[in-house]
């Protein structure tokens, strides 16, 4: 947990500093948004790591075991043939062409991105359930 953090608010603190550095350099918006979207998406992460999973005890926290005794940790159930990740990705893409390379078609881009991402993490967390 602490580990998972650290490397998601790292990673965040990263995001915000090239956005304003390359804001600055650049004055091209669509740049700083986007790299505000990455920092928001991981600040939002990193928020959900500390409120719901701060009765999670892992092993990876522990600093005085060794790797081998951490060999057979439960770490969850993964979903091995859901076809939904790749139906978010797509969406994810379409929405990201939609904003930055398809100006005449941009709005309807979007939309339809961001549906297919709303609908694929609706079913997502309903398999996941």
């Amino acid at each position: 947990m602490k580990i998972a953090v650290s490397l998601f608010v790292s990673s965040m603190t990263f995001g915000v500093v090239i956005a304003v550095i390359y804001g600055w350099t650049t004055h091209d918006i669509i740049g700083v948004l986007l790299l505000g979207a990455m920092a928001l998406a991981l600040t939002v992460v990193a928020a959900y790591i500390l409120v719901a999973e701060r009765e999670a005890h892992l092993g990876g926290d522990q600093t005085d075991l060794a790797s081998a005794d951490l060999a057979g940790e439960d770490l969850g159930m993964f979903t091995l043939e859901s076809y939904w990740p790749i139906l978010a990705a797509a969406g994810t893409a379409t929405l990201v062409f939609g904003v930055a390379f398809a100006p005449g078609f941009s709005l309807a881009l979007v939309i339809l991105g961001g549906a297919l991402i709303a609908w694929t993490v609706r079913f997502l967390v309903r398999e996941s359930t």
